[in-house]
């Protein structure tokens, strides 16, 4: 206890009132208020190539967002971070080829850059070809990714009574060797056991040659809620991403 009461002063952490009993420090007071009274909180797990790592929650708010992960047991760590640099830990680096390629015959421009395709869609992001987008109830999707991991095959059979062939396909190679599964979700202030299920949810699938975005719609309704999937471009998931920060940061 003494060696931590040392460090804490040290840090500028902990003082002294004027009866000499050790205070904290009132900004840290502040933070911890505030940390304390969430305005949003956001959660972000993260596997690679089939592992996880550690996850992180991002608490939001009025004063700063903090960053909370568990490195080891009985340890919590926090870090004061700044808006672009949360930005920074959502958004991942998509090594694939965006799925512009299925460019207009005529060069006019793909679906992704075309003005006549830029209206709202669906939660407010372009509009995307048929063949790079479908629709999908969740408990399909969860079967169709156990089946995945062993038989590719008769998981794009699965996921083809829902999306698109070419979609299906896709999606089932991408499931089969997944190289990083991120999956990001928004609470108002914190989630409970009255509310655990978050606001907004958003997975970001990487597969060794296509990525996906997979927005679930109507979250309510759980193992029955739709799932939107994507084949994953940067303007696709900038407004993903943009869709499960927390509507002050947006």
């Amino acid at each position: 206890m003494r060696t931590a009461a040392h460090t804490l002063r040290a840090r500028g952490l902990v003082g002294w009132d004027e009866t000499q009993r050790p205070c904290i420090n009132p900004a840290v007071s502040e933070m911890l208020l505030d940390y304390a009274h969430p305005r949003y909180t956001l959660f972000g797990d993260t596997s690679v190539a089939s592992t996880r790592v550690i996850p992180f929650f991002y608490i939001v708010g009025k004063q700063a967002i903090y960053e909370q992960c568990q490195p080891e047991p009985d340890v919590v760590q926090l870090r004061i971070l700044s808006q672009e640099e949360l930005w920074k830990r959502l958004y991942p680096d998509l090594r694939q080829e965006e799925p512009s390629e299925e460019k207009d015959p005529d060069g006019v421009g793909s679906p992704f850059t075309s003005p006549s395709n830029q209206e709202p869609h669906g939660v407010g992001v372009p509009f995307t070809s048929p063949s790079t987008q479908g629709q999908i109830i969740q408990s399909i999707l969860n079967e169709g990714v156990k089946l995945a991991r062993e038989d590719q095959e008769r998981a794009s059979q699965l996921f083809s009574n829902s999306l698109p062939q070419p979609l299906a396909e896709k999606l089932a190679a991408a499931y089969h060797k997944p190289l990083v599964v991120q999956y990001i979700a928004r609470w108002e202030q914190v989630p409970t056991q009255k509310h655990p299920t978050p606001d907004a949810a958003l997975t970001i699938l990487q597969g060794p040659e296509q990525s996906f975005l997979l927005w679930v719609e109507e979250l309510h309704k759980g193992k029955q809620a739709p799932v939107a999937v994507h084949l994953a471009a940067n303007n696709l998931l900038q407004t993903y991403i943009t869709q499960v920060l927390p509507p002050c940061m947006s």
